[in-house]
């Protein structure tokens, strides 16, 4: 870890997206104020992607009494879409103007149920190669739990901000339900010792933004406001989400793995683990 942080500190944060970095490209001013606006919303949306919520967790509640500890991964594959120009909005915003086809976010996890099958949860987590990060928070509740063969159905509310950036504030508030059921696995039959449970998702991102660079690189930018009740701005970008993954506990210890797509932004990967209680 520490060699990591001296080499990310002597590269000078290589994938810190900045707005001032995308008035010129390789050494040449843009002049296409349509093409840059473009390019803006797309970051804007494509960051509120990496940044909010991950939709990780199973159907299932940890119950009244019930706590969780975990770190996990994700993986933002930037580089997965298609694009009208060929330089993307990353290596437009990025210093060496060559982001990397993916972001990797580590991030520690923590969650605590309450009665009603309702729980509080929240997270922190750093973009890799960069001086930012996110913290979140979110609410769940059960609707439908333990009532088999009937699946459970979980909705989820949360906000996730983006720190660190001098240039931009974000964040995204996201609204989900999550569909699942679990099934008990065991090393012989008769023995049960773990639980396997299998999840999807569909959640619905709300990205806010607002740009606190100068004037000058506002208006040569076209980096618009997108924010609820604020004037001359515009709403939020609205982003679809679906989302599958699994999770194995044996014990007190779990895995999960699980994956997203947006079909207007990117996908992304999660794996961890941690320890329910």
């Amino acid at each position: 870890m520490l060699a990591l942080l001296l080499a990310t500190a002597q590269a000078a944060w290589p994938e810190d997206p900045s707005l001032s970095n995308m008035v010129e490209h390789d050494g040449v001013k843009v002049v296409d104020s349509a093409l840059l606006s473009a390019s803006y919303e797309e970051l804007v949306a494509e960051l509120g992607t990496a940044v909010a919520n991950k939709q990780i967790l199973p159907a299932s509640t940890t119950g009244t009494y019930g706590f969780e500890f975990a770190i996990h991964n994700t993986f933002v594959f930037t580089d997965a879409k298609e694009r009208d120009s060929e330089i993307s909005p990353w290596d437009r915003a990025v210093p060496s103007e060559d982001a990397e086809p993916y972001l990797f976010i580590p991030t520690f996890s923590a969650r605590k149920g309450l009665p009603l099958s309702t729980e509080i949860g929240g997270s922190i987590g750093w973009i890799g190669l960069t001086r930012t990060g996110l913290a979140s928070v979110y609410g769940r509740v059960a609707v439908v739990e333990g009532y088999k063969p009937i699946p459970d159905l979980t909705l989820q509310i949360g906000y996730s901000g983006y720190i660190g950036n001098d240039e931009l504030e974000l964040g995204v508030m996201d609204m989900g339900v999550t569909l699942g059921s679990q099934f008990a696995v065991g090393s012989s039959p008769g023995m049960n010792t773990g639980r396997f449970e299998p999840f999807a998702n569909f959640s619905l991102l709300r990205v806010s933004a607002a740009p606190t660079v100068d004037t000058r690189v506002i208006e040569t930018v076209g980096a618009a406001t997108y924010r609820r009740g604020k004037p001359d701005a515009l709403p939020p970008i609205a982003i679809p989400q679906v989302a599958a993954g699994f999770q194995i506990t044996n014990g007190n210890v779990h895995f999960r793995l699980a994956g997203s797509w947006a079909w207007s932004t990117l996908p992304t990967a999660t794996a961890g683990m941690g320890f329910t209680f």
